[in-house]
């Protein structure tokens, strides 16, 4: 057990070391902000010059384009702007075009050459939420998953035809209807849907036309009395 002494000591050291590494952070930012200014003021001569015509319309284009690409604190109409202060240039839109890209394929490890038109694009191939994939292995992956979900389908479909197949008593058995009946009950909010009573509930059947795939319009669940009434009120 750590004594008072060992306790105070501990928190002075770890708040010496907080103060210490604040204090790192203050002078990283401080380092930004001169790096940013000193980069405002580099602009802005190249935008003087732009705009006396001091450079050329492909320089300028040029400048845009890596701000478009490399800088997030740039928007693309202020970005636009900067094309615009050209007097050569049209006052049409700034069109950043593309660039290309060398990538590394996840899956079988060869490069493959990708055309990134976008922005957004950009950020996404930095951090991509799935591994890149070449158009060689991406294909692959997209048949073998669309050959996993037929086959998924088919068993689905065979296994729906045996239960619609086997007696009603048997079927009630099955963990699929078992499923099908849990769910119906939780929609009802575990209350008889007739008389909003609790107790003993069932979950009936309104038509026994989808076996193995009912809807909620094919079920309804009834306490025990209401059940009984029911089966009463659609017997011929």
């Amino acid at each position: 057990m750590l004594s008072m002494t060992q306790v105070q000591e501990s928190l002075d050291r770890f708040n010496a070391d907080i103060d210490q590494k604040q204090a790192e952070i203050n002078q990283l930012k401080e380092e930004i902000i001169e790096v940013r200014q000193a980069f405002d003021v580099f602009l802005q001569e190249v935008l003087s010059q732009a705009y006396h015509g001091e450079l050329p319309g492909q320089t300028v284009n040029s400048i845009a384009t890596r701000l478009y690409w490399q800088s997030s604190t740039w928007s693309f109409k202020a970005i636009a702007q900067i094309t615009r202060c050209y007097k050569m240039v049209t006052h049409l839109p700034f069109k950043p075009g593309s660039i290309e890209a060398l990538l590394t394929c996840a899956t079988c490890g060869k490069e493959y050459q990708v055309v990134i038109k976008s922005q957004h694009e950009f950020q996404a191939m930095i951090a991509p939420i799935m591994p890149h994939c070449c158009g060689a292995c991406q294909a692959k992956r997209e048949r073998q998953a669309e050959a996993s979900w037929q086959a998924r389908m088919k068993k689905m479909e065979q296994r729906l035809a045996v239960l619609k197949a086997m007696p009603y008593r048997e079927y009630l058995q099955t963990p699929e209807w078992q499923a099908t009946r849990k769910k119906a009950l939780r929609q009802a909010g575990y209350r008889c849907q007739l008389c909003h009573g609790e107790g003993v509930l069932n979950v009936h059947h309104n038509n026994y036309t989808h076996l193995g795939c009912e809807a909620p319009v094919d079920l309804i669940v009834l306490c025990a009395p209401c059940h009984a009434k029911h089966h009463d009120k659609v017997q011929p």
